[in-house]
């Protein structure tokens, strides 16, 4: 955990501050924020990574993925819990009497390390990672300038499961197994979810003797949508 400081002072980086990494980002990846002029609570950050270092050249050639990725994901510190910004201090063991000032940025820094950020969107490219965090910063700027786009982001699913970005990012779980309860499988949407999450997946069913049925039922399901037999769940559908 190091000291926020100034990133760009002028031109498309201006306002933007490094939060920690490499010096050379290229190649060992970094951080850089930026705070949403119209509410100082809320805050972007661009988190890159060169998936060769990440996982190794052999696995990215065989995947076939971009070498280079820059994720936008965003914070909101009225839309977060103390709890969640005590567990990703304690995470990672930041003690904020050790800095002066406001500790905003350090918070935010932690919690997107921790893994409580809500995820919006990812840029790659093969060769350039300068081009990858350069469109990774328009999308910052699309969705500060564009109210809408951002709510529509912040309310898609982001995971198997059907967690929205939004609860994603304060670690709200809860809602989505409730959607789950209240639209799917009403008295046994747990073990359903569960189904079919793996048959989506293209996981083998667990064969232990106590599973139940409705397991089961969720499996065959989720394997017909992976495979384009049925339609995927409407995950944001709220209850009527």
């Amino acid at each position: 955990m190091s000291n926020t400081k100034e990133f760009g002072a002028s031109g498309a980086w201006a306002g933007w501050r490094e939060l920690g990494g490499d010096c050379n980002w290229e190649d060992y990846g970094g951080k850089w924020g930026f705070k949403d002029p119209n509410n100082a609570r809320v805050f972007y950050v661009i988190k890159h990574d060169n998936m060769i270092e990440c996982m190794g050249e052999r696995d990215v050639e065989a995947c076939g993925c971009d070498v280079h990725v820059s994720q936008v994901v965003r914070v909101d510190l009225d839309d977060t819990t103390g709890e969640s910004i005590e567990s990703a201090l304690e995470c990672c063991g930041v003690d904020l009497e050790e800095f002066e000032g406001n500790h905003d940025w350090v918070i935010v820094e932690c919690l997107v390390d921790y893994g409580a950020a809500a995820p919006m969107g990812e840029h790659s490219h093969p060769h350039r990672a300068d081009v990858a965090r350069a469109n990774a910063r328009r999308e910052v700027e699309e969705l500060i300038a564009d109210s809408e786009q951002c709510e529509e982001m912040l309310n898609r699913p982001v995971n198997a499961i059907g967690a929205t970005a939004r609860e994603y990012g304060r670690g709200d779980m809860d809602s989505c197994m409730d959607r789950w309860r209240v639209n799917y499988r009403p008295a046994d949407w747990l073990p359903y979810s569960f189904g079919y999450i793996a048959g989506l997946a293209g996981h083998e069913a667990q064969k232990d003797d106590d599973i139940v049925p409705e397991y089961f039922d969720g499996y065959r399901y989720g394997a017909k949508v992976k495979d384009g037999k049925a339609p995927a769940c409407n995950w944001i559908k709220q209850p009527s």
